[in-house]
C-alpha cells in the first residue's frame, strides 16, 4: 500500500426485530425488517484486506489492543490496555514497548491506555498523542 491508495472500509447493518410488540410499544407502529444489501465500491476505491487474523506473522502477543495508528513510513503504533505503547515494524511487534504507562494507567472497566493519534507534521515534530484513564483523579 502506498502513501496515497484509498482503503474503503465497508460495513453493513441489518437491522433485527427480536420483538415485534416491544417495537410496536416503542414506535407505535411495527419496524420494517430488510436484509443488508451489499453496496459496490465508488469509482478510484479498492477494497484491500490489510491485516487480519493469523494473516499477520507476529512474534509478541499484544496484551489486548485497544487502538492503532500508522506512522508516515508505514510503522504501525499499537495502544494496550494496559498502558502500554507498541511499536509493529515489518509486521513484527517490536519486543519493547515504545512507551510504558503501566504505572500511571487505570485499565479498570473502560479505561486504559485508550487511543494514540499521530500529529499530521510528525515528519517533522514527531509528536503523538494519547489519550488515557488517569489511575490518580488529583493529577489532571
Amino acid at each position: 500500500m502506498k502513501e496515497n491508495d484509498i482503503v474503503h472500509v465497508r460495513a453493513e447493518v441489518t437491522p433485527s426485530v427480536q420483538n415485534a410488540d416491544a417495537t410496536t410499544s416503542l414506535f407505535g407502529r411495527q419496524a420494517e425488517v430488510r436484509p443488508a444489501v451489499a453496496v459496490g465500491l465508488p469509482p478510484g476505491f479498492r477494497d484491500e484486506r490489510i491485516a487480519g487474523g493469523s494473516d499477520l506473522p507476529i512474534q509478541f502477543q499484544l496484551n489486548t489492543p485497544t487502538t492503532l495508528a500508522f506512522l508516515p513510513d508505514g510503522r504501525l503504533l499499537v495502544t494496550e490496555k494496559g498502558g502500554k505503547l507498541r511499536l509493529v515494524k515489518n509486521n513484527l511487534v517490536q519486543p519493547t514497548a515504545v512507551l510504558d504507562l503501566t504505572a500511571k494507567v487505570s485499565p479498570v472497566g473502560d479505561g486504559g491506555l485508550i487511543s494514540v493519534a499521530v500529529d499530521p507534521a510528525f515528519a517533522t515534530n514527531s509528536f503523538i498523542y494519547l489519550i488515557y484513564t488517569n489511575n490518580n483523579p488529583r493529577e489532571g
